[in-house]
């Protein structure tokens, strides 16, 4: 039986499950949040005979995975606060959380500009290489935020995360 050989994907807040598929749906939920609360701001299901691991590549490739991630509202301000990958078991008993960072360091300075938003440096995007974690068909990837203090209202919730998919 041959090795499994994965394949570099990136998530992005449109492919979520129904209720997390939209950028707006996913700011709903950080408008919502109560400081130093741990709340699931998106999930997607594994597909079917696939498995997945957040990020792709090795700290010494050049195919290394980069991800931003920005909830802000348009023209006023970015939410802060800690985001974290995690996998939840299909049976929802489980959660393994398996990375966690400040968002400060996943987004630029200005939220007046759409356009703007997620545009950094090769040299300031958070690498993102393989994590151990094998999340499994009808299990959850998640993405968990807890603000720092509450957001007036976030309009926009976006972001590009590296995956490996595994097809089984």
């Amino acid at each position: 039986m041959p090795a499994l050989q994965g394949y570099m994907d990136f998530l992005t807040e449109t492919q979520g499950d129904a209720a997390y598929d939209t950028s707006a749906k996913c700011a709903a939920f950080v408008s919502a949040a109560i400081a130093g609360v741990d709340l699931v701001i998106w999930e997607k299901t594994v597909e079917a005979q696939q498995f997945v691991q957040w990020g792709h590549g090795v700290f010494a490739t050049v195919n290394q995975g980069y991800m931003w991630f920005a909830a802000y509202d348009k023209g006023t301000e970015f939410a802060r606060g800690l985001l974290s990958l995690a996998a939840q078991n299909a049976a929802r008993t489980k959660i393994a959380m398996v990375k966690r960072m400040h968002d400060l360091q996943l987004h630029s300075v200005d939220p007046t500009d759409e356009t703007t938003v997620p545009l950094l440096s090769i040299n300031e995007k958070m690498p993102l290489p393989v994590q151990g974690v094998k999340v499994i068909q009808d299990s959850k990837l998640q993405l968990r935020y807890t603000i720092e203090a509450a957001l007036a209202g976030a309009s926009n919730v976006e972001f590009s995360i590296p995956i490996t998919r595994y097809m089984i």
